[in-house]
Order: structure tokens, then C-alpha cells, then sequence
């Protein structure tokens, strides 16, 4: 079975061939800490931005997105490309005569 992964810190810290004591003297946090990231413990927003600096890369490239957020950003994509399916209406007030969308 696969071991699933909630982020990339292993393997960016590996591509430098540092170990986890030399990641944890960079970044400033204990062996402990970047252990526990590296097995799934949600780091907080500060060591995040932390290690995303030290491993040039935005805090969004340090975390593997799960099912469902992949899902979500697919429907934001197609919701973005998709022909607006808001009412157009004349609202009387533009003296050209255009008709614009109106929302609720």
C-alpha cells in the first residue's frame, strides 16, 4: 500500500540532500518538529512560510493537494470559463441602450 503524502517537505529536503538535523538548524525548529511535518503534522503558518524561503518555492508548492481540493479547483476553473448564466435585463437607465447583467 502507498504511503499517502499531505506535503513535500521530504522530498524537497531530499533533493538538497540535507537530513532532517540540517533542515531543522536552517529552518530554526527542533528535529522533532520538521520529523512530525515530514509524517503529517500541519505546521503553522509561520514555520510554512519558513520552510517555503528556505526551499524557494510559494507555501502552496509545499503541500500535495488532497482529492477534494482538486475537485474544488476544478469547478472553479470550469466555473470561470463558463458562459455567465446571470439574467440580462435593460435597467432604462443607460442612455445608450445596452442592456446589462444584473445579478440578485
Amino acid at each position: 500500500m502507498e504511503e499517502q503524502r499531505l506535503n513535500r517537505i521530504r522530498e524537497l529536503r531530499e533533493a538538497r540532500g540535507w537530513s532532517q538535523r540540517r533542515l531543522s538548524a536552517e529552518a530554526d525548529l527542533t528535529i522533532s518538529t520538521i520529523s512530525g511535518i515530514e509524517n503529517g503534522q500541519r505546521p503553522s503558518l509561520e514555520t510554512a512560510l519558513r520552510l517555503a524561503g528556505i526551499f524557494g518555492v510559494p507555501v502552496e508548492g509545499l503541500f500535495v493537494p488532497d482529492s477534494s481540493t482538486v475537485e474544488v479547483q476544478e469547478k472553479a476553473a470550469a466555473a470561470a470559463t463558463a458562459p455567465s448564466s446571470r439574467p440580462v435585463v435593460s435597467t432604462g437607465d443607460d442612455p445608450s441602450g445596452r442592456k446589462q447583467a444584473v445579478g440578485k
